[in-house]
């Protein structure tokens, strides 16, 4: 499980390689020396080149003779743009490195390799791993020490990884600068131009926002004055139609206490044209009689009337007995819909009245505490109602 894990992370890192050998560079914008045709992996003559370029796949169509990253032409990028295989020489070093660090942390992976390679079983003294289990190992390092090999000329460091920098040093000494080296430089020259552009453009940016705040002055000038000049008119306005609606609501005010005045004299006139006390209920009675079509609406009416009054005498601390809804349908089908129905209870003490804002006619029963001689009369009426109902109920 070990060498298969470590088989697939190779794969992976070689993978990663050979996309870097594929590809190519933006065209350098602010420095005067290009960059080396090999300047990934400069030709160095050993056998592992050999095993290094193994790695890359070649067809007729594109041969890979050495594993180079180019420089990109101009009429090449608008039609690569979209492959992924243009670089700025920054992106190009943060891949190199990201690699260098993988592979790296695979070494201390890679050695336990190599150690048991050399190891022999105890028993039989014979090599640790198999032949087929061997060959793994070895193609695994083999790639691991090509990998290894690629980063190291990339950096610039010992081809041979023993410690000594004679072969970098005379790699600078010929003028052969490590890629890393060189992709730093144009890295900073793509920051500088980063740079020069970023400052240009906040220039330009300052400059179309000047002139945008000083049109934004001149048009908040301009929307002001426009704004005052409608709200001038507004109130004008406002004040015409405050004066007209003024003089319609007095004018509205004054009809609608016309309008109840008439009403309460008319209330009051109604009132007092019906008779009260016995006599008055004898004599609505028998208008309600007279009003009725047949004996069995005024039976209805009787009915309904002997209820409300039987209820009262039985319930005077009751307010909701003594009150009644002037529209209430169910008052209106027994009662209120006859002629001499509704003046029976005026007839009997009750008057018009609001109730919580509900037009009602109510029986006001007076104050037993203060006026014991008003509440004795107005409770008499109120039983002699109820016998004159239950007589009439009775012919």
């Amino acid at each position: 499980m070990e060498l298969r894990n470590a088989e697939k992370q190779i794969d992976v890192l070689v993978e990663s390689y050979q996309a870097l050998v594929r590809s190519k560079l933006t065209p350098p914008q602010t420095v005067e020396q290009e960059l080396p045709q090999d300047h990934l992996l400069p030709s160095v003559g050993l056998k592992e080149w050999q095993i290094l370029l193994s790695l890359i796949p070649t067809d007729d169509k594109t041969k890979t003779t050495s594993p180079e990253i180019q420089i990109a032409t101009e009429s090449a990028i608008s039609s690569m743009k979209d492959s992924g295989m243009i670089l700025t020489a920054q992106q190009l070093l943060k891949q190199i490195n990201d690699l260098t660090d993988s592979i790296e942390q695979l070494e201390p992976l890679t050695s336990k390799f190599r150690q048991r390679m050399s190891m022999k079983d105890p028993v039989t003294n014979m090599p640790r791993y198999g032949d087929k289990t061997m060959n793994r190992v070895v193609s695994l390092l083999t790639k691991y020490d090509a990998l290894q090999l690629a980063v190291d000329i990339a950096h610039g460091r010992d081809h041979d990884r023993g410690g000594n920098d004679s072969s970098s040093s005379q790699d600078r000494e010929h003028g052969n600068v490590a890629l890393v080296h060189t992709l730093e430089k144009h890295a900073n020259s793509e920051k500088a131009l980063l740079k020069e552009q970023k400052e240009e453009q906040e220039h330009n940016l300052k400059l179309q926002h000047d002139l945008y705040e000083t049109r934004q002055r001149e048009e908040e000038q301009r929307r002001k004055q426009q704004e005052f000049e409608e709200e001038l008119r507004l109130k004008r306005e406002r004040e015409g139609l405050a004066a007209r609606a003024e003089v319609a609501r007095l004018q509205r005010l004054k009809q609608e206490e016309r309008a109840i005045r008439e009403a309460r004299e008319r209330e009051r006139a109604y009132l007092a044209s019906i008779p009260k006390g016995k006599h008055g209920v004898e004599t609505m009675l028998k208008r309600l009689r007279e009003g009725c079509k047949d004996k069995k609406e005024m039976d209805v009416a009787l009915d309904a009337l002997y209820t409300l009054f039987s209820q009262i005498g039985a319930h005077p601390e009751e307010i909701k007995f003594r009150r009644v809804r002037r529209d209430h349908p169910k008052f209106m089908e027994d009662i209120g819909r006859h002629d001499g129905g509704k003046e029976v209870l005026i007839a009997a003490g009750f008057i018009f009245a609001e109730v919580e804002g509900i037009k009602c006619f109510l029986s006001k029963e007076p104050d037993l505490a203060s006026d014991l001689d008003g509440w004795s009369d107005w409770f008499d009426l109120i039983k002699a109602t109820t016998s004159i109902i239950e007589e009439e109920m009775m012919k």
